[in-house]
């Protein structure tokens, strides 16, 4: 996590919508946990509330991926822009109509800015 950023962690992110911010925010830095026996894609979308998001049907913005049982971090150089808000699931697949959970709840944390 850089100076500035604004934490937002989730230690159980499942196929359920979660909101992490509502309004503009910038999506700066990630670390995910995958403690799955199957690579979990966490799908993130521009959207006001959890209950905007559809996963399998609503398209995701941004898919950051992490492969079985499997640590992944980075950070943007320069950071991904939500104006709505930032509302993420974890799931199974890419980007397709899937909607599978992971058998193992990811761990996100995100590096936040405005």
């Amino acid at each position: 996590m850089a100076r500035g950023e604004t934490p937002f962690l989730n230690a159980a992110l499942t196929d359920t919508p979660v909101l992490v911010k509502t309004g503009k925010v910038s999506l700066s830095s990630y670390f995910i946990y995958n403690g799955s026996n199957a690579a979990v894609f966490i799908r993130c979308f521009d959207a006001a509330a959890a209950a905007d998001v559809t996963l399998g049907t609503t398209t995701p913005d941004y898919v950051l991926g992490a492969k079985t049982v499997e640590f992944v971090q980075g950070e943007f150089g320069k950071p991904l822009q939500f104006t709505k808000g930032l509302v993420i699931g974890a799931v199974t697949t890419a980007a397709d109509s899937g909607h599978v959970a992971p058998n193992v709840a990811a761990v996100v944390n995100f590096g936040l800015t405005e």
